[in-house]
C-alpha cells in the first residue's frame, strides 16, 4: 500500500445551522479520494473575541473520532480504504456561556495534491550533467 497523501472531493451538507446554547448540530459529508490517505485541514473562528470556546469533532461513519478542535494540529490525515466514499460527522458543540447571535465558523478543507514527478536517475555517461 502507498504512503501517497491526495485531497478528497467533498459531497453532503453545508451551509449553516442555528444552534440553542448547549445545543449540538451536525453536517454530514462523504468524502472520496484517489489516494489510500488524505489530510484534511479545519479552522475554527468565533464572531467575537471573547466568546467562549465552541466543540468542533469529526468523527468517521462508526462514531470513532478523527479530530477535535482541542488539539495542537488543525489537521488529520484520514485512511480512504478501497474506492469507495468514506462517510464523515462534523459536530459542533454550542457552550453553555454562548450569547445570542454569537456564531462559529468551522470550514475543513483539503490542501492541493502536489504533481507527481518522475524518481530522478543520474544521468547518462556521455550525457550533459
Amino acid at each position: 500500500m502507498s504512503d501517497e497523501v491526495s485531497g478528497p472531493n467533498f459531497t453532503g451538507e453545508t451551509g449553516s445551522k442555528d444552534v440553542h446554547a448547549g445545543g449540538t448540530v451536525y453536517w454530514d459529508f462523504q468524502a472520496i479520494s484517489g489516494a489510500p490517505k488524505a489530510e484534511l485541514s479545519f479552522s475554527v473562528t468565533t464572531d467575537a473575541e471573547d466568546a467562549p470556546e465552541w466543540n468542533v469533532t469529526l468523527y468517521d461513519s462508526v462514531g470513532n473520532e478523527l479530530w477535535e478542535n482541542y488539539r495542537s494540529k488543525n489537521s488529520v490525515t484520514v485512511d480512504f480504504p478501497g474506492k469507495t466514499a468514506k462517510i464523515l460527522k462534523l459536530e459542533i458543540i454550542c457552550p453553555k456561556g454562548a450569547r445570542y447571535g454569537d456564531a462559529v465558523t468551522s470550514r475543513c478543507t483539503s490542501p492541493p495534491t502536489p504533481a507527481r514527478r518522475p524518481p530522478c536517475s543520474p544521468p547518462s555517461p556521455g550525457s550533459p550533467s
